[in-house]
This record gives C-alpha cells, structure tokens and sequence, in this order.
C-alpha cells in the first residue's frame, strides 16, 4: 500500500510488536509497494515464491482485484497465513449535510439518481466495492469518483467537490 494509509499503519503496528515482543530473531523492513490497489505488492509476492524473507501484508484486494481487472497473478499464486483484522468503513458526508442517517442520504441519492459523487481511495478497490454493494443492495446509483488514497477523499468531501465515500477512520 502507499504510505501512511491504513494498511501501512497496521503493518507497522505489528512489525512494531514483534520487535517489541522479540517474536523473530531478524530485524522487519516495511516497504511500501503502493499502486493497482495492492496489485503492485501482491506481484511482488508472486516473484519471490518460497522466499522465507518476504511476508506480504495486504487486504482483501488480493482476491478482489483478480475478478475486476486483468493483473499479473491470481488469487492462487498467493499463500495466506493469516487474518488479522477487519477493516471497518463508514459512510461519510459532511458535517453540514441535511442529512441524519445513512438512510435519509440513501433516500436522497435514490430520489436524484447518477447526480451523487460517491468519492473512493482508487478505482476497482474496496471504496468502489462497498458503494457497488451500497447500490445494489439499495437500489441507489451515484457517479463514484475514484481519487488518489484517501488523504485527497477526505479533502475532496471537506471542500464539498463531492457528496460522501466510504473509506475507513485511519
């Protein structure tokens, strides 16, 4: 992932806690391999099979992508070893948006259909997901508009360029 995202913070948190806990003997390098949405680190491990010295830690992405774009490896080139957290998301809008519920915006968005901007981190990545299953499940339909991490998100929806993302609270 690019730095300073919430992917980045939790690999460091937890190369933090295995220094700290002295869990390995050999000193933990986070390089950060931003780019396609996590392809660029997921190609990475697929270069290195059996490598003892490359762990790559990333999201869901790394089965997702593989069915809405065409990349370098599939699902099943990678090994997973573990789970260790669930990314929550919100969905956010303003502070001074009329709206007071999840529901009264969705009631908004399905009264004035494809005139919402629904802004997300990249294209093809979780964002784009989470309003893709918004949508479906709730028949509304925005223009989403993919940005460049969630930083430029953030900034967009603060000065109003677009009308609500979903993106998580790191």
């Amino acid at each position: 992932s690019a730095p300073g995202g919430g992917t980045d913070n939790f690999t460091r948190m937890i190369q933090s806690l295995i220094t700290k806990y002295k869990l390995i003997d050999q000193p933990i390098v986070v390089v950060n391999k931003g780019g396609g949405s996590g392809a660029e680190g997921y190609l990475t491990a697929k270069t290195a099979p059996g490598d003892p010295y490359k762990v790559i830690f990333g999201t869901n992405n790394a089965y997702l992508l593989p069915y809405v774009a065409k990349l370098g490896y599939r699902f099943s080139d990678l090994t997973p070893v573990a789970a260790l957290a669930l990314d929550e998301f919100l969905l956010w809008v303003k502070e001074d948006a009329p709206y007071k519920s999840a529901k009264d915006y969705i009631d908004a968005v399905k009264a004035k259909p494809e005139t919402f901007k629904m802004g997300g981190s990249q294209s093809k990545d979780t964002d784009q997901t989470l309003t893709s299953m918004i949508a479906h499940t709730t028949g509304a339909k925005f223009i989403y508009v993919p940005f460049q991490g969630g930083g430029a998100v953030g900034t967009q929806l603060a000065g109003g360029h677009i009308d609500s993302n979903t993106n998580n609270p790191n």
